[in-house]
């Protein structure tokens, strides 16, 4: 899968598709989970009532549990686990319009994970 890299943050970006829609998230090794904007899953952040913390990019905060289809690349993930949390100030800081983070959580599904940095491609196998 091909990815985009913010300078202006040091931040890979991939293009994925959330529930059948387009979505721009930021592929992040130290995000523990994968977080999802509220607005972007139909959900105002007042509407959010917390069920647990989930950690990602260096910040922390209460978050509420969802399951998504996720398909990135070639790969269609049926009923994944994401945290839905308010991401407006950390993801202020960025020129494009980020619709969250992609974890660990994701990318432990798979036997390896690789990038390559000059053709800007992340490679999934399982």
């Amino acid at each position: 899968m091909p990815f985009e890299y913010a300078e202006e943050r040091g931040s890979i970006l991939v293009q994925v598709r959330i529930n059948d829609k387009p979505a721009l998230l930021i592929l992040d090794t130290g995000s523990s989970h994968t977080i999802i904007r509220p607005e972007f899953l139909g959900m105002k952040p007042s509407e959010l009532i917390p069920t647990r913390t989930a950690t990602g990019g260096g910040f922390k905060g209460d978050a509420v549990g969802r399951e998504a289809t996720l398909q990135i690349g070639r790969w269609k993930l049926q009923k994944q686990r994401v945290a839905v949390m308010d991401l407006v100030q950390v993801l202020s800081v960025y020129r494009e319009k980020i619709d969250g983070i992609l974890g660990l959580d994701f990318l432990f599904q798979f036997e390896r994970v690789t990038m390559h940095f000059k053709e800007k491609t992340v490679v999934l196998v399982r």
